[in-house]
């Protein structure tokens, strides 16, 4: 996974994958879970979203930003790039990718949704972005080395979730949205990465038997 051609292809086969049959369950789960979280929007920012000067708050909000992650994955992925250690390699490939394919989606529905903050600073609250960048990282870290980092992980991006929340710049349904984006993104490249890459056209010449005896036949199988 070293040449440009073969991480494009990649890249493309995992925004595709987004919506593969698999991610289905997850999404509709998601969903469900982020609906229900928005009837309690308006009691969570009561409660917990009042003081956007907590500092707990506010170092989570910096570690979650794309100031902070960009330079972490894209030195990471650096390092995997000359590094021996296959496991380190793939999972490092796949942070990257996943930073990518999240980033992209997450401005999608911020600019296509347009809720307003909870500070009314903007109208790019839907979904966070900090909470679906962390959720795929802790996603892909999950796949590549199991529960020993995926737990850990995810209690990190959980916690950067709730800081947002702390912060008052997201409802609590604009982090429920971003987590499933981020789980959702993590386990297709994960799964999307670690198939074969093939042509998007592949010609196949197939043996065929037909009642007057054995012959050839040519067939086109388009696969992404």
């Amino acid at each position: 996974m070293t040449g440009p051609l073969l991480e494009t292809r990649n890249l493309g086969r995992n925004f595709v994958g987004v919506f593969s049959k698999s991610n289905m369950a997850p999404m509709l789960i998601g969903a469900s879970i982020t609906g229900a979280g928005s009837f309690a929007d308006a009691s969570i920012e009561r409660r917990f979203g009042a003081d956007p000067q907590n500092a707990f708050a506010t170092s989570g909000s910096k570690v979650g930003g794309a100031s902070v992650m960009v330079p972490l994955v894209g030195a990471a992925f650096l390092a995997g790039r000359v590094s021996h250690n296959e496991p380190f390699r793939a999972a490092t490939y796949d942070m990257a990718q996943a930073l990518i394919v999240t980033g992209a989606y997450t401005m999608v529905f911020k600019e296509t949704v347009h809720r307003t903050r909870p500070d009314g600073s903007n109208k790019l609250s839907f979904p966070s972005g900090h909470t679906s960048n962390a959720f795929a990282l802790a996603t892909v870290a999950d796949g590549h080395f199991g529960p020993k980092v995926g737990i850990p992980a995810y209690a990190a991006a959980a916690a950067i979730g709730w800081c947002r929340v702390g912060k008052n710049v997201h409802h609590l349904s604009d982090v429920l949205a971003g987590a499933t984006l981020g789980i959702i993104v993590g386990r297709t490249v994960v799964r999307q990465d670690g198939a074969p890459v093939r042509d998007r056209k592949q010609w196949q010449i197939v043996p065929s038997a037909p009642p007057s005896g054995a012959g050839v036949g040519a067939g086109i199988n388009l696969t992404w």
